[in-house]
């Protein structure tokens, strides 16, 4: 049975650095591995944007439409558990049985207001007939989407791109990881290319743990894995595994050897936006020849995902041209803002003095989008001068009349909409050079 969301109560309020800044074109260097991306091969801010929000908001509709499949609700529910499966196929499946999705007594967004956003999202890819004619998901691992994190693998040769999208909170497993604030330690994955970078950073704690803790590899797993690559071969059912060693060695690694040269994508919503980040961020750090750099991560209404340092490591990592983040945010979208601050469970230590936790920081190129149809670029600046500018526009004050509904990727989708004639003709890598020429 769909389990409900759990929604928890956000504290609004941050004072984190941000600069605003518009790009000029020129060649940077690059210390990746392979040969360095150019702008011209990537698309417009905009097209980035459409497609990355698209095939966030279809993560919700995947595994909840197959779920039906496989207990025969549709007269051709074997036509949405193919593997591989063209996305717009799988858009027009759910266009044609849209009736029989809609009144399943598995969605009650009476009950739940979070299943209407989920609701509205499935009408608005299937009214925009969502998602490249090109594009084919190759991997959907939806097996326990109640328990562990939903992700899949899409290729579009049309852009030559490999994408890893994660599914976003819509379950009680989901909203514990949401809740889950404190930090996690581990190692700087970007201290090797810099001794001065610390050697451990802090990051969200349900986020890190939901990619990193070993899950047991069900039958099912097991099956589609040895279709993938000899590795599966040292595994047997019920051995544990990472979600990120799961991803990176059986699926995306396999599909680069596929398609060399291929371009990757992470992209998510809300929880799947997170996990995208750390994803994109580890996976950018691996010296690795087969994965192409720079990794470019678009998420979609992510919360925080580390602290000052993560923002420091993942600033290292953009500046080498191991990563591009285009981070997508809401005006006033509530989800965005908190948890702000580290919790704390034990906040006396062995001199009972009393400490309180660390601020989080957000990463990347934040692309803001207002309800007026206007937006703007800001990127992380570490001087007070402007973290005090900025604080405005992320405490509680200037955001009590959040609604829940601006974190809904139907609305994500509208705003974007308002702003193409602008966004069309942006480059990513041209905000990163003006942002470099003002830092230097």
């Amino acid at each position: 049975m769909y389990r409900k969301t759990l929604i928890l109560s956000l504290v609004l309020s941050d004072v984190h650095g941000f600069g605003t800044f518009i790009g000029k074109t020129k060649t940077k260097p690059s210390s990746s591995v392979t040969e360095p991306a150019t702008t011209e091969s990537f698309p417009d801010v905009y097209t980035e944007a459409r497609q990355m929000i698209d095939l966030s908001t279809l993560m919700y509709a995947l595994p909840e439409v197959r779920d039906l499949a496989r207990e025969n609700e549709f007269e051709n529910s074997e036509a949405f558990l193919q593997e591989p499966i063209a996305v717009r196929d799988f858009v027009g499946l759910m266009k044609d049985n849209i009736d029989v999705i809609r009144d399943t007594a598995k969605f009650k967004p009476d009950e739940d207001p979070f299943q209407q956003l989920v609701i509205d999202s499935f009408r608005d890819i299937v009214e925009r007939n969502a998602g490249n004619e090109a594009a084919t998901i190759v991997e959907i691992n939806d097996e326990e989407k109640d328990k562990e994190l939903v992700y899949a693998v899409v290729v579009d040769p049309s852009m030559e791109r490999i994408t890893v999208a994660f599914r976003g909170t819509n379950t009680i497993k989901d909203g514990l990881v949401d809740a889950s604030a404190w930090l996690k330690r581990a190692k700087n994955p970007m201290h090797r290319f810099d001794k001065n970078q610390p050697r451990y950073l802090e990051y969200h704690a349900g986020f890190y743990r939901y990619l990193f803790d070993p899950n047991e590899l069900t039958e099912v797993e097991l099956v589609n894995f040895e279709a993938t690559d000899d590795i599966s071969l040292d595994y047997k059912e019920g051995d544990e595994i990472s979600k990120f060693d799961e991803i990176l060695n059986f699926h995306l690694l396999p599909t680069l050897k596929k398609y060399p040269g291929y371009k990757v994508y992470i992209s998510g919503h809300s929880l799947g936006a997170a996990l995208a980040t750390e994803f994109a961020f580890q996976v950018a750090a691996i010296d690795c020849p087969e994965i192409p750099k720079p990794v470019t991560c678009v998420s979609v209404a992510s919360p925080y995902v580390g602290d000052r340092d993560f923002r420091k490591a993942f600033k290292l990592a953009e500046k080498k041209n191991l990563i591009r983040h285009l981070r997508v945010g809401n005006h006033k979208d509530i989800f965005t803002l908190g948890f702000f601050i580290s919790i704390r469970f034990n906040p006396f230590d062995d001199d009972k003095k009393l400490k309180l936790g660390k601020l989080y920081k957000h990463v990347g190129v934040n692309l803001k989008l207002f309800e007026d149809g206007t937006h703007e670029f800001n990127y992380p600046i570490d001087d007070i001068f402007t973290e005090l500018k900025h604080a405005w526009g992320n405490c509680i004050l200037s955001n009590l009349i959040a609604n829940i509904s601006d974190h809904g990727t139907q609305v994500y989708s509208e705003r974007l909409e308002r702003n193409k004639a602008q966004l069309e003709g942006l480059q990513l890598n041209d905000l990163y050079d003006a942002y470099f020429e003002e830092d230097n």
